[in-house]
């Protein structure tokens, strides 16, 4: 009991301690995209899609902040790791996130790197 107790102490310690993110209720959007690519991808390719993602997204009005990533391999029956990119973006507000669908720099990067997509998931949230 008493160990469970100091480790929920430590728990919450430490949450309040990580940088503020998005609130309930700031307005901001997460936009969460999934990638499977092509196993016939040239590896030059593959190495550019996160750098090319992350430096032209930053460029996108009301975009707060974007990450790229690959499955952390987690052993968990939950967790999904068949996927080999990750986008996650923050928006200011649903306005922004709204524009980003038809923005330029987002067109251009669906234009470029969709040949080499087996499949995509999107998810937004609030």
């Amino acid at each position: 009991m008493r160990k469970t107790v100091l480790a929920s102490i430590l728990f919450v310690a430490a949450c309040s301690s990580l940088p503020s993110t998005s609130q309930p209720g700031d307005g901001s959007r997460l936009h969460v995209v999934l990638f499977w690519l092509k196993p016939d991808m040239p590896p030059a390719e593959r190495a550019a899609i996160p750098v090319e993602m992350a430096a032209k997204a930053k460029l996108v009005p009301g975009l707060d902040a974007v990450w790229t990533g690959a499955p952390a391999g987690t052993p968990r029956d939950v967790v999904d790791n068949s996927f080999d990119l990750m986008l996650v973006m923050r928006f200011r507000d649903a306005a922004a996130a709204k524009a980003w669908d038809d923005d330029p720099i987002h067109l251009q990067l669906v234009d470029r790197f969709k040949p080499w997509f087996a499949r995509v998931v999107v998810y937004d949230g609030k």
